[in-house]
């Protein structure tokens, strides 16, 4: 067992040393810990020594830009990135750009939809307004209710009163066809003006009328009719129509009624031809069988054909032709030829009996089946 020396200075020295060293330490880590407490945060702090830059700060600067330029990139570009920010400014302003075009588009054809509405509208409204008059005309002036050719009555004066150049009414039962029919010098003034001299040169409906060439008293070989092929199946458009063979033969009496007397026309032919064909417009023929000749070859070319036998070509001394267009085909014409078979003119034999006239109130035809636009040029 060793035994101390408590008397000894330099053994007391060496015992109270490592009793020093400890409290040393201890005192120096709380006050380092103190010192490191009391220190500025990173963004608090503030360099002391002004000609040297804090690292530290440096790298929070770097990213607190970094995360600001981030947040604040759709309003506002970093200068560190011009380019992403030219980009988004390009995008943006070709996003614009193509909202702008869009919306031109837009209301451009909202523009050109309501312009074809309307005009659809005034359309409609002028072949309504077309057809009232002609049947509020027909009704002041004919009476349909007839049973034979010779009760078939017009009141001319009050016809003519309307319109002067009014020389005729055309009639086939079961049908649009119903009209007065008009005469002029010039074959193109009723293409658009209508009977009460009204022009209107959207719809064109214009009016029934003679060939110039023709004679008002109906004395020719052959008197030619024109009228239109309407949209709403109205004027001459049932024409086109009798292309089918059932409804040709349904409807095969076409009657015309003049000042001198009545037609009873019953037809035969029914041709497809250019409207350049000048050889159908002719009126009179320089002997009988130059007209059974022009007879022939209508029968020949006919699209459709009659469900009885017909009489004899060289008994057919006097001929109606009745002409419209094909609106299907440009410059076309559906052209129908018919014989008097009864008349109650002077002097005009038909070539049948007289009879009643036939109806089928079941079957009113007219709705232009063939129809596609308006027109009927005749040159």
């Amino acid at each position: 067992m060793v035994q101390r020396d408590t008397n000894n200075p330099s053994s007391r020295q060496n015992q109270a040393k490592p009793s020093s060293d400890a409290a040393q330490s201890r005192r120096q880590a709380a006050s380092g810990r103190s010192r490191l407490a009391s220190l500025p945060t990173i963004s608090e702090a503030v360099d002391e020594h002004p000609g040297r830059e804090n690292a530290s700060r440096q790298t929070a600067s770097k990213s607190n830009a970094n995360t600001n330029w981030k947040s604040a990139m759709p309003v506002i570009a970093g200068a560190g990135d011009a380019t992403a920010a030219h980009s988004v400014g390009t995008d943006g302003a070709k996003a614009k750009k193509k909202r702008s075009i869009w919306n031109v588009v837009f209301y451009v054809a909202l523009v050109v939809f309501v312009a074809s509405l309307l005009s659809l509208g005034y359309i409609y409204y002028s072949y309504w307004k077309e057809r009232s008059a002609y049947s509020d005309i027909a009704g002041e002036v004919f009476d349909v209710s007839a049973n034979t050719l010779a009760d078939l009555k017009v009141d001319w004066d009050a016809l003519r009163g309307k319109n002067p150049e009014t020389v005729a009414w055309i009639y086939v039962p079961d049908t649009q066809i119903n009209y007065p029919v008009v005469h002029t010098s010039n074959n193109d003034k009723y293409l658009k003006t209508n009977f009460q001299g009204e022009t209107n040169w959207v719809t064109s409906v214009g009016a029934i009328f003679l060939e110039t060439k023709n004679s008002i008293s109906f004395t020719d070989d052959n008197s030619i009719i024109y009228g239109h092929n309407m949209n709403d199946g109205s004027m001459f458009s049932v024409i086109a129509d009798f292309s089918d063979p059932s409804v040709f033969n349904a409807h095969r009496e076409v009657y015309v009624l003049t000042p001198s007397g009545n037609y009873r026309i019953k037809t035969f032919s029914l041709i497809h031809t250019s409207g350049n064909d000048e050889a159908v417009v002719q009126t009179m023929f320089g002997s009988a069988s130059d007209l059974v000749y022009y007879i022939n070859d209508k029968i020949e070319r006919s699209v459709v054909s009659p469900a009885e036998a017909l009489p004899a070509v060289d008994g057919m001394n006097q001929i109606f032709t009745f002409s419209t267009c094909d609106n299907n085909q440009n410059n076309a014409r559906y052209i129908l030829f018919g014989y008097v078979a009864e008349s109650t003119v002077p002097g005009v034999e038909g070539l049948e009996e007289q009879g009643m006239i036939s109806r089928n109130a079941t079957s009113i035809v007219g709705a232009g089946a063939n129809s596609f636009a308006e027109g009927n040029d005749v040159e």
